[in-house]
């Protein structure tokens, strides 16, 4: 499968918007940043956010690896002197899986977390996952937390349960504002849970809902620049589909399935 025909070349770029990320220097070490200090000559950067389920099938990863690859090499080819950039929480699945892919294959990463490092951190429940996040935290350009979880936390009564649930959901409304393309590494059911992956999916392909859009645009996203703008927003954008059984699920990735589709806006389908 290629890349849509609005992809066709780097000019057709700016037709998704033109998006920057913030000129601030970097503190990450051994990664270069030259390309987005200077704003008025450096390339347009393609941003590509991921979601997906945190427990992929093990068996599958080989193959999940190839597919995410072959859709990075995909934009490579089609825009060679475009920076890539991604940005992903880290979570386990597919968010690392995504991450060391890009890596591999030359492009920035950004971290935004979704509430402070150390409660994050109580989701990864084995000292090789904790290894493994921070491992790639180091490598990545540049991880910030986002600014909104002491609000959500006072609206829900902590972190926990509703909050936590609730500060995933907006970690995915801003990654579904602040990319591109939105790369979902998916089984295509819908859990119905807040903050899961069809729920991010919507954001990127039917808009963010006001409940959501109140913390993730304007002031409130960036309390005295404390968390800088990504990108100027584009609302609604494509989703690269790769199909990804989860681990509970106890169904096989068909031999036959496509690298991955493409899923368009909603309102492009009328």
């Amino acid at each position: 499968m290629t890349l849509p025909e609005a992809f066709s070349d780097e000019r057709d770029l700016s037709k998704m918007g033109n998006r920057y990320l913030d000129a601030s220097p970097f503190d990450m070490p051994n990664r270069s940043t030259a390309w987005m200090r200077d704003r008025s000559q450096a390339p347009l950067p393609l941003v590509i956010g991921i979601t997906g389920h945190r427990d992929p099938r093990p068996e599958d990863r080989e193959i999940l690896e190839a597919r995410v690859r072959a859709v990075f090499m995909e934009i490579q080819k089609r825009c060679p002197a475009t920076p890539l950039v991604l940005l992903s929480p880290l979570a386990e699945g597919a968010d690392r899986l995504a991450a060391r892919v890009a890596l591999a294959c030359g492009a920035h990463l950004i971290v935004p977390l979704p509430m402070p490092q150390v409660v994050y951190e109580q989701d990864f429940q084995t000292p090789a996952s904790l290894a493994e996040f921070r491992e790639l935290l180091q490598r990545a350009d540049r991880h910030f937390e986002l600014p909104w979880a002491d609000l959500v936390a006072r609206e829900t009564s902590g972190l926990n349960g509703e909050g936590r649930d609730r500060a995933y959901a907006l970690l995915g409304a801003y990654i579904a504002r602040n990319c591109q393309i939105l790369l979902a590494l998916w089984d295509g059911e819908d859990s119905g849970k807040e903050g899961g992956t069809a729920q991010v999916i919507r954001f990127k392909r039917e808009g963010i809902p006001e409940d959501y859009a109140r913390f993730v645009s304007g002031s409130c996203a960036e309390p005295e620049a404390q968390v800088s703008r990504l990108m100027e927003p584009v609302e609604l954008g494509l989703v690269y589909h790769v199909m990804t059984p989860r681990a509970e699920s106890g169904i096989a990735l068909p031999d036959n399935s496509a690298t991955y589709r493409t899923l368009v806006p909603a309102d492009a389908r009328d």
